[in-house]
């Protein structure tokens, strides 16, 4: 009988422990993405007088480069470690390439992704990259830590 309770408080305490215990783990789906020598944007503005104009707002990468605009869904799978959205790159297998500061996306009809911290739940928006012009976006992978989401899988 003594035997038969250990068995049960260690099959307990195994299960308490595993189900206890979370990963490290977060989705990052690419819903899309845009290869783009520059992003133009107009928009209709009225004036006190009810006069209309237009305003256009344009934004262009550094010489030599292209803006790569991911639109993305981060989900919190079973974490207990906070996402980073800052900390998203993007590779070619060589370089990595950083996160811009890509506020400017919102101007453009693209909500930017938030830069703070993601504590659970799930989060969608856009982000910006630059690139070099000669580069193959067809060969590049969203890296985040050490997750790898190839984004070749949403070519179509």
């Amino acid at each position: 009988m003594k035997k038969i309770i250990i068995y049960i408080l260690t099959a307990l305490m195994m299960f308490t422990l595993l189900g206890c215990s979370k990963g490290e783990q977060w989705s990052i789906t690419v819903d899309g993405y845009e290869s783009l020598d520059k992003i133009t944007t107009d928009e209709e503005v009225v004036d006190y007088a009810g006069n209309k104009s237009t305003v256009t707002y344009e934004n262009l990468p550094s010489a030599g480069m292209q803006y790569v605009i991911l639109n993305v869904t981060i989900k919190d799978v079973d974490s207990e470690e906070e996402f980073l959205p800052m900390n998203i790159q993007l590779t070619d297998g060589t370089n990595t390439y950083d996160r811009l500061e890509d506020n400017f996306l919102d101007i453009h009809g693209r909500p930017q992704l938030r830069t703070y911290p993601i504590q659970f739940g799930e989060a969608n928006g856009y982000l910006a990259f630059e690139v070099p012009a000669d580069v193959d976006v067809t060969t590049l992978s969203v890296l985040y830590k050490t997750e790898k989401v190839n984004i070749e899988k949403v070519l179509r």
